[in-house]
């Protein structure tokens, strides 16, 4: 027996017609009226006398719902049992992260989610977004993190994490330059950079000095990466400036090492870390569990 159209059926009960039930359904009344004379056929029973718009069940129609009825609430009341003891609930939930996101990220949602599911188990692969959505489209991860995700017909994303860049080069490389004094004094800098998709640098210019850009689109880096780690160690060792997340050069920018170009004549730029799953009508307990968690801890970690 199809359990959508059986609960189509209870719904259409429980409603009191079927423009009602398709309302709650996220459905067509024509889908609603189909799944009925299916289920219908399927049981080879008569579940509805038809008397225009109006509900009427038969004797076998209202058994039946008694029935499927007292069937749904059971379960129903199974799983607000699984919701109350939280500590019993298994599974894996499998995700997909940058590498420093695996570094930095990664730990705080594992354990913090683990205090309240102490059994349940994660699964992590790493990549970059390309990697990551076609991971996700193949059902090789539920959840994956992204900076950009492409397919916005098949993913549904959530931003969960802002990341304030900065712009800092090292002390080392700073020494034989001019000082820096205004936007247009970087341009003669080395730069070191995300790779195209994610390229930070004219980013900032945008945001801080338009009448620069069509210089700033000129300006080649001279190494690019897609990894915040990468980009830190390349700018600490002095091969030019670099935006870098502010939580990843906090030490760096204490001990002097890295400094911060501008710091009160420009401003920062935002990256947005988006939570992207496949679009479907209904998560299991578990998935839902952790997509609320993730969103209600929204930068909690940094």
């Amino acid at each position: 027996m199809d359990f959508n159209k059986v609960k189509t059926f209870v719904e259409v009960v429980d409603s009191g017609s079927i423009t009602k039930a398709a309302s709650r359904l996220f459905r067509t009344q024509q889908a609603i009226s189909l799944q009925l004379k299916a289920l219908e056929e399927e049981l080879e029973l008569t579940l509805f006398d038809r008397k225009g718009p109006r509900i009427v069940l038969t004797r076998q129609g209202e058994q039946l719902y008694k029935k499927f009825k007292s069937a749904f609430l059971q379960m129903e009341s199974s799983v607000y049992s699984m919701k109350a003891d939280k500590t019993s609930a298994t599974g894996t939930i499998r995700l997909g992260l940058w590498m420093e996101q695996s570094t930095g990220y990664l730990p705080y949602i594992v354990t913090e989610f683990s205090k309240k599911f102490p059994k349940v188990k994660f699964e992590v692969l790493l990549g970059t977004d390309t990697d990551l959505e076609k991971a996700l489209l193949n059902n090789k991860i539920d959840f994956g993190f992204y900076v950009f995700v492409r397919d916005k017909k098949l993913i549904e994303t959530q931003a969960v994490l802002h990341r304030k860049l900065i712009l800092v080069a090292s002390n080392e490389y700073l020494l034989n330059r001019k000082h820096i004094k205004t936007i247009e004094d970087t341009l003669p800098l080395d730069l070191v950079d995300y790779s195209q998709d994610y390229a930070s640098y004219v980013a900032w210019i945008r945001s801080n000095a338009r009448a620069l850009l069509s210089e700033a689109k000129k300006k080649i880096p001279v190494v690019t990466v897609n990894n915040d780690l990468a980009l830190r160690e390349l700018v600490r060792q002095g091969h030019g400036m670099g935006l870098l997340p502010e939580e990843i050069v906090r030490e760096d920018l204490a001990s002097g090492k890295i400094i911060q170009l501008l710091p009160k004549k420009s401003n920062s730029i935002t990256l947005t870390i988006d939570l992207g799953y496949k679009k479907r009508r209904t998560q299991s307990y578990l998935h839902e569990e952790f997509l609320n968690f993730v969103i209600s801890n929204n930068n909690a970690w940094m």
